[in-house]
């Protein structure tokens, strides 16, 4: 399956097909179909070690309020920096504060491992450490002659898989730890993890695993896959807000095979007792809590303090010192072995990235990821990251703000949730095309717009643009379905919707509602067309089906 951006890229969405089942048969190309002897190892290293002038790495803005290389870092010369960490019994603490511009953080140093291309293709990346804190660039694949590659040349890209940037880069303290003598186990990190830039194809992550060292892919899409044949929990810090956590067993076996033990989030249940929160739509303190950066706005306005406590049967995410995500009385199968809880672990912060060398945004052979304090077991309760300021306007801090700045750079307004489009009165029709909903890449749930149409509680995904969708629009979240429906709060009637086949076969779409005729359409590949229900009268239940499950996507649904 290919889910593309324009004819190619895919989808910029995490939870879902982009990395779920294009990047694991992306991972089957790299690691069985593509000998390592075929790759083109003489431009592999011209293009990592390239500094692409004028392509800024995402995840960097141009609004600088301290000093960063505006190129791949391993361009720009590296100084001395000294050791922060502070390491006692079964704790660690490292706020990086060294007062040191632009200094190295390599294997070794400030007694941290670091293991480079952890998964399966990075080509490059490299830690550095600047005005009290701590970042890793991380470059993926170049361009292979694709029209999205921007013509270039063919054979400067060993993988025949595409124009990708994919895999990730783990460090850990260089040591081990415990669980405490309550049963918790606890790790703190800060990092800017929601910047729209990402576009839910770049990541940090919490991992926590018995392997000292990453010892192969068993999930290729994510940081804690690359540990096989060890028990591993990790949680990815989606910018969707969105976080995700998973478990892999100590079996080597895939998540198809039954080696994945749980996958968690507030759609994930897993049999729990009790789940809570783990999105910004549950409840304004958890969307106040963990903030955003937009486009080239700087990383310091949304760096935040994750904190993730973990018991045998229980998980939860504070961000910033709010519970933001909490899992408990996980069922005995999917519950956290001895072989975590009662032996030694390691503990790595991961940054992970799955991006297109170029779409909408722009061109991006590096992304830079920006992280701060590195702590486990601290012994202190939840607390927010330094840079976090509540009373302030979007809790940005006043001395980072750009008050002073000139009218391009000033600090955007603090940003209400856009309101809703109000209830198409009957007799009237209006276009529903999910333009004015913030942070694509997550599922779709409750009632939008406010009394019109309710969604449910997690059949609908929210994507960004795709195939030849240029904007938001929806399809089934996951795999696996090929129907899902939604419920007019009172009466309507469908007069049309636009759909989209972003997959490689043919589709059949079928529109079904109470009491009205049911309407289907063929589509074929990469095509895109409006489809008329012919309804004569309103209704509450539609069912929409389409063959090829999430391949196909929907917006500009007209209601009357």
């Amino acid at each position: 399956m290919s889910r593309a951006l324009g004819s190619i890229a895919p989808r910029p969405a995490v939870a879902r097909r982009t990395l779920r089942t294009l990047l694991v048969s992306a991972v089957a190309v790299l690691s069985a179909a593509v000998p390592v002897a075929s790759y083109n190892w003489a431009a592999v290293t011209a293009y990592a070690q390239s500094c692409w002038p004028g392509v800024l790495p995402v995840g960097q803005s141009t609004v600088l309020l301290q000093a960063e290389p505006q190129q791949a870092v391993w361009c720009v010369q590296l100084g001395a920096e000294p050791d922060t960490r502070v390491s006692n019994g079964n704790s660690w603490l490292d706020d990086f504060d060294t007062n040191v511009d632009m200094g190295t953080l390599e294997d070794g140093q400030g007694d941290y491992r670091i293991f480079h291309n952890a998964g399966p293709s990075t080509y490059e990346d490299r830690y550095f450490r600047n005005k009290n804190h701590w970042m890793v660039d991380v470059a993926g694949y170049g361009p292979d002659g694709y029209s999205d590659c921007q013509g270039a040349p063919p054979g400067t890209n060993p993988n025949p898989a595409g124009c990708y940037n994919f895999g990730n880069t783990v460090i850990r303290p260089n040591r081990s730890f415990t669980f405490q003598p309550d049963g918790h186990l606890i790790v703190e990190a800060d990092v800017a993890a929601a910047l729209e830039d990402y576009a839910g194809n770049a990541w940090p992550e919490i991992v926590v695993s018995q392997a000292d060292h990453p010892t192969g892919v068993i999930d290729g899409l994510y940081s804690y896959g690359d540990f096989i044949n060890n028990w591993t929990v990790g949680c990815r810090l989606q910018a969707s807000r969105v976080p995700i956590c998973a478990m892999y067993d100590n079996s080597g076996r895939n998540a198809g095979q039954g080696g994945r033990v749980f996958e968690l989030s507030y759609f994930q249940p897993e049999g729990a007792q009790h789940v809570w929160g783990g999105s910004p739509d549950v409840a304004p303190e958890l969307a106040a809590a963990w903030r955003t950066c937009g486009h080239d706005e700087p990383d310091l306005w949304c760096r935040d303090r994750f904190r993730l406590d973990l018991t045998k049967d229980s998980l939860t995410l504070y961000v910033n010192a709010v519970k933001y995500f909490e899992v408990t009385g996980l069922p005995a199968d999917k519950q956290l072995p001895d072989a975590l809880t009662k032996g030694p672990v390691y503990v790595y912060d991961a940054s992970t990235i799955y991006k297109p060398y170029s779409d909408s945004i722009g061109t991006y052979p590096v992304t830079r990821f920006h992280w701060d304090h590195f702590a486990v077991n601290p012994g202190t309760p939840p607390s927010a990251s330094p840079l976090y300021c509540p009373d302030q306007p979007r809790s940005i801090c006043k001395p980072f703000q750009l008050g002073s700045a000139p009218a391009a750079a000033a600090p955007a307004a603090p940003q209400a949730a856009p309101a809703p489009p109000a209830a198409a009165p009957a007799g009237q029709t209006g276009t529903l095309d999910f333009n004015d909903l913030q942070n694509p890449g997550r599922p779709l749930t409750g009632q939008y717009p406010a009394g019109t149409i309710d969604w449910g509680s997690g059949a609908w995904y929210l994507s960004g643009p795709y195939d030849q969708m240029p904007a938001n629009s929806i399809s089934f979240n996951g795999a696996g379905p090929t129907s899902a429906t939604f419920d007019f709060v009172s009466p309507h009637t469908l007069v049309q919707l636009d759909a989209d086949n972003g997959g490689n076969d043919a589709t059949t779409v079928t529109l079904a509602c109470d009491g009205q005729p049911t309407k289907s359409v063929d589509l074929g590949s990469h095509q895109t067309t409006t489809i008329q229900t012919g309804w004569s009268g309103a209704c509450s239940h539609v069912t929409v089906t389409s063959t090829n499950g999430w391949d196909t996507n929907f917006t500009n649904l007209v209601v009357k």
